[in-house]
């Protein structure tokens, strides 16, 4: 209260400005916010890249599903077209801006990720996993259709 009083006799005696303490404590305030709301900031945006490969991630399982039921089970017959460098029958990786196909559906990847599928007619397995470009590439999302499960891992197994 004092320093505002003080503010004030200073205006009314012409004074204009701030004293350099007014100046360092706004300073100090926005730092202290700053300091709070990048991090939080920053963590939102991984938040939305791992969201968004998961959703992807999911996507495309039930498109590799779909696309086993359509050749009846038989994962010798699955192919997939349209990948970032090429498809064979067996391995195919799709990015955005890619328009693939798994079987006779279309495969559609979000903004900055990148999604691999491998299909093994030996073992009857499928799996996708994918990643996004904001990440430091040590972490992807797996699909496994063996178990029909989901999830984060270091590395692929």
């Amino acid at each position: 209260m004092r320093c505002v009083k003080q503010a004030l006799r200073r205006r009314s005696r012409g004074e204009l400005g701030f004293s350099l303490v007014e100046l360092l404590v706004v300073v100090i305030i926005l730092g202290i916010l700053a300091a709070i709301a990048v991090p939080i900031y920053l963590n939102q945006r991984k938040a939305a890249w791992r969201s968004s490969v998961e959703s992807d991630v999911r996507n495309i399982s039930m498109v590799m599903e779909t696309a086993l039921a359509d050749e009846k089970g038989d994962y010798s017959k699955i192919t997939m077209t349209g990948g970032k460098t090429g498809c064979n029958n067996t391995e195919c990786t799709f990015t955005e801006g890619n328009t693939g196909k798994i079987g006779k559906n279309t495969v559609t990847i979000s903004n900055g990720n990148e999604i691999t599928v491998q299909v093994n007619a030996t073992s009857k397995r499928m799996e996708a996993w994918g990643t996004n470009v904001g990440f430091d590439g040590k972490y992807k999302y797996y699909y496994y259709d063996s178990t029909g499960t989901t999830e984060w891992r270091p590395t692929r197994p």
